[in-house]
């Protein structure tokens, strides 16, 4: 959802996704692949900023995650879509990568660390579910008209100012019944999925990046995530909410790259 991306998106059999770098696997050893996963109304476009600040020294892969696909077989667990993001891997090559996770998609990361630590190199959550969170389609309102559209952008961004199209884009969810009601399976299943009490296992370096201004996974969430991560380190950033990586792009990529540079130095010599 929301815009298109700028970035041409290629399709396979399964999903939509985007892919910037090196198509050579055998240079993955050295220069490691950032995985990036939106959340629950987001779509490939939310890292466009980031992907073109990066991928010139990382290779970027944006898989678009189905979750609110009207399918026979419906994806709505976090555990099904850490499955998902594995199998997607496997198909384009990836023996392991970095993952940015942002919101919803910041719950599958930790999922994937937590399951497969030997495909994931390390963390960059920011705005991540897992803990705490108030997320979008847990309940039931009386109306999904474009006022609560609207109050869903207004809830998210404070420092981004989402159009028309991209409200037209989230209501076009609403208005189909099957793709909503798979949308409601998804954040109750999530909800229900806590990881506070395995979060301590994740042993690879995370990276929270976190709006100041978020309300739906408030800055406390991000401190306690530094709490009972054994590796972390959190920055928040100032007059941004729950996607900072749309808000503030640039603020991001430039604590992106100073992360990956520090845990992956041989990529500066390249």
């Amino acid at each position: 959802m929301f815009r298109d991306s700028f970035f041409t998106i290629e399709n396979d059999a399964e999903s939509s996704f985007v892919w910037l770098g090196n198509t050579d696997r055998r240079e993955f050893d050295t220069i490691p692949v950032v995985t990036c996963l939106h959340g629950l109304f987001g779509g490939i476009s939310n890292f466009d900023g980031i992907a073109e600040r990066i991928h010139n020294q990382f290779p970027v892969f944006i898989p678009e995650i189905p979750f609110c696909h009207a399918r026979e077989k419906r994806i709505v667990s976090i555990r099904e879509m850490s499955d998902w993001v594995i199998a997607r891997m496997d198909v384009h090559g990836l023996r392991e990568t970095i993952v940015v996770g942002n919101s919803l998609g910041g719950h599958i990361a930790l999922d994937l660390a937590i399951r497969y630590p030997n495909r994931i190199s390390s963390l960059v959550l920011t705005g991540s579910s897992g803990l705490h969170e108030h997320l979008h389609g847990a309940s039931m309102p009386k109306r999904f008209d474009r006022e609560y559209t609207r109050s869903i952008a207004n809830k998210t961004f404070t420092n981004y100012a989402i159009t028309e199209s991209e409200l037209d884009q989230i209501q076009s969810v609403f208005e189909d019944r099957n793709r909503l009601m798979n949308m409601l399976r998804v954040a109750r299943s999530a909800r229900k999925y806590d990881l506070r009490h395995r979060i301590s296992e994740i042993t690879q370096p995370v990276q929270l990046i976190w709006g100041m201004d978020d309300i739906i996974t408030p800055p406390s969430v991000g401190e306690e995530f530094l709490v009972r991560l054994p590796q972390a380190e959190l920055h928040l950033i100032e007059h941004c909410g729950h996607s900072p990586m749309l808000e503030q792009a640039e603020k991001f990529a430039t604590l992106l790259k100073t992360f990956l540079f520090k845990n992956f130095p041989k990529v500066n010599t390249l």
